[in-house]
């Protein structure tokens, strides 16, 4: 199991839930759900692991781009 401490448990939400509509199930973690949290099976092959990484990856950029706006 590994995770991505994030600055609070609202970031980590929104980029679970952007994670959840790309096809991705995902959980947090921690005392106010502040973990992102990537707890895949042992049987889980190279090609599903850098699929569920491609969806992160792009779910970040999304948030990025979604609080980048508002914030301008």
């Amino acid at each position: 199991m590994q995770g991505i401490a994030c600055k609070n448990g609202d970031i980590a939400d929104d980029i679970t839930s952007l994670c959840f509509d790309n096809g991705m199930i995902i959980e947090t973690a921690g005392p106010e759900d502040e973990v992102i949290k990537f707890f895949s099976p042992l049987t889980v092959s190279e090609a599903e692991m850098e699929k569920g990484l491609q969806i992160f990856v792009k779910s970040v950029e999304q948030y990025k781009k979604e609080k980048l706006k508002k914030a301008s």
